[in-house]
């Protein structure tokens, strides 16, 4: 997994940087089902009303986008970040800022309901930069280029509850006032005006199931009661899908890679 995660990164950082036009910030590069969106009130392209997705659709900011069953949504930003989000899911972009000087990057998204995987662009290693989401009961920081995490928002006994997955990288979850660092292969959990849980080791059917959950392959779905007993209640809530062998890094859409030369010397 390590070589694959490394082999990934190295085909961000060799792969050019996309260009987006003014106010956009990047591109829907699949859709699956029926996954809407209800653009941003800027210019005229806007319209205040949910229409289908499709691949190839700009992605610009304030950008709402919303999943339904059985559906899925991928975005490549131009920052080379990639979000995708699960079934019935809603995701909106909020702030996007860059210093031309400084080359710092902060982007800012709002996770409502459903479930968001995200990898963090090369950019997000320059000092100071910023990759944001943000939930009803926490908000979740990636400050690191190759920050891969799965964020997710669910119902606990009437309350939105939010968990928090890292798979490589680490990410900081804010809520209630208090900072908690996230380390690769850990999970935590952070009810309504709560503090986040403590860490723990991410469980292999908690890891399958928000895995697939995000996978854009067709889904088999599986009762939530079969993994029940190994989650945190909080946690099992989520519209869970599972396949029999669940992929674990999801790769960009590249759709021209880049050849790379790389040269080690040794002191």
């Amino acid at each position: 997994m390590l070589i694959r995660f490394v082999l990934l990164l190295l085909a961000l950082m060799a792969w050019p940087r996309v260009v987006a036009a003014e106010g956009e910030l990047g591109w829907v590069t699949a859709a699956i089902n029926e996954t809407q969106v209800m653009e941003a009130q800027v210019m005229d392209r806007h319209t205040e009303q949910f229409l289908l997705a499709k691949e190839g659709d700009a992605v610009a900011l304030m950008d709402t986008h919303q999943t339904q069953s059985d559906s899925r949504l991928r975005m490549l930003l131009e920052d080379n970040s990639v979000v995708t989000l699960g079934e019935q899911t809603k995701f909106q972009t909020l702030e996007s800022r860059d210093d031309s000087t400084t080359k710092v990057r902060y982007l800012a998204a709002q996770l409502t309901t459903g479930i968001v995987r995200a990898l963090t662009g090369a950019v997000f290693s320059v000092p100071g930069s910023r990759f944001e989401i943000r939930t009803p009961t926490a908000t979740v920081s990636a400050t690191q280029s190759g920050a891969y995490f799965i964020v997710w928002v669910t119902d606990c006994e009437g309350a939105p509850a939010t968990g928090v997955l890292t798979l490589e990288g680490q990410v900081t979850v804010n809520a209630d006032g208090q900072d908690t660092v996230l380390p690769s292969l850990f999970y935590t959990r952070i009810g309504e005006q709560c503090p986040p849980a403590l860490p723990l080791a991410v469980p292999k059917a908690l890891m399958e199931a928000m895995t697939q959950a995000t996978s854009l392959s067709d889904p088999v779905h599986m009762p939530a009661m079969e993994i029940s007993e190994q989650i945190d209640p909080i946690l099992d809530r989520v519209p869970v899908v599972v396949r029999m062998t669940p992929p674990i890094v999801q790769p960009p859409p590249l759709v021209a890679l880049t050849r790379v030369r790389v040269h080690v010397v040794f002191p």
